[in-house]
């Protein structure tokens, strides 16, 4: 079957700048677009730093500023005690952006992005960060499910929350917009904690595999050694890879165990950003078991 095109919505990030180098080696001509989310840091760093990434890898592709605070609300706490202050372990002070995208007057990133889905008939969406931006696409549009073949998203945990004890992070920014996602897509791949904080690379295999020389390797063994600084002082096992996960397991499915069921997202006030299963809807794909070192391996292909 034909590889669907993709829009990857993003707040880079460590762990979604090594996202989207897999998904730029394995899918970059498929890949559409990146919608940038506030998250790990405020949308004007995110932003940055996808455009950032983009020079690197010498992608074409264009980048457009979507919701800078939840649905209700502003922004909480960032996650800039794991990725830096700018996101990316300080290398905004040394990596240029590319140009801004440019966009017809009038039109924000969010109206782009959805103007692109409509143009290319039917995409799948892989979400790394908050679920905001595809919430608003969708109220403003809720014609735009009628384009969205699959929605991968990285967020939620099944009794486990890196945030709270019952919540995740992307989740947990943005509650209300992540329960609207869940009871409206039509299909949903979730890559949840469970199976992410599993997926961890050790501090050597992180010098051997940016051993090579070169901006690539270098800019990457910096992100790579300072997230497992950051997360092996949080108590986790190493360099902890939650958004690859997201994008292996659209494009590697075979590599993960599932079952069909539904999801609930908890927007109380002492529950919040808690993801359950149910069995209202069957909508969502979730994986039960993976083989990490297989997740680890097509990883480190990248590099």
């Amino acid at each position: 079957m034909r590889n669907r095109p993709v829009l990857v919505d993003t707040d880079p990030g460590i762990d979604d700048a090594v996202a989207l180098l897999v998904l730029w080696r394995h899918r970059r001509i498929e890949t559409k677009g990146i919608l940038a989310s506030y998250g790990n840091v405020p949308l004007s760093m995110t932003a940055a730093n996808a455009r950032r990434l983009k020079k690197l890898f010498g992608w074409e592709i264009p980048v457009w500023e979507g919701a800078s605070a939840p649905i209700f609300g502003k922004a909480g706490k960032t996650a800039d005690y794991i990725h830096g202050e700018d996101g990316l372990a300080g290398l905004g002070k040394i990596l240029t952006p590319a140009p801004d995208t440019p966009i017809p007057e009038g039109e924000d990133g969010i109206e782009a992005a959805y103007r692109r889905i409509c143009e290319l008939g039917t995409v799948d969406y892989i979400s790394l960060g908050p679920l905001t931006n595809l919430a608003m696409l969708t109220r403003r549009h809720p014609d735009a499910w009628e384009h969205i073949g699959r929605v991968v998203s990285m967020g939620g945990g099944i009794d486990i929350g890196n945030v709270t004890g019952n919540a995740e992070f992307n989740i947990h920014c943005d509650a209300e917009a992540a329960a609207e996602v869940f009871a409206n897509a039509p299909e949903l791949w979730m890559a949840p904690l469970n199976i992410t904080t599993q997926v961890a690379l050790g501090i050597d295999e992180i010098r051997k595999l940016t051993e090579g020389g070169g901006e690539l390797h270098t800019v990457f063994r910096r992100l790579l050694e300072t997230n497992f600084k950051n997360c092996t002082e949080y108590g986790e096992p190493g360099s902890i890879m939650h958004d690859s996960v997201a994008v292996l397991l659209y494009i590697y499915p075979e590599l993960f165990e599932t079952m069909r069921c539904g999801i609930a997202v908890d927007c109380s006030k002492e529950r919040y950003g808690k993801t359950s299963v149910t069995s209202v809807r069957q909508n969502v794909l979730l994986p039960t078991k993976a083989n990490c070192r297989g997740l680890l391996d097509r990883i480190g292909e990248c590099l």
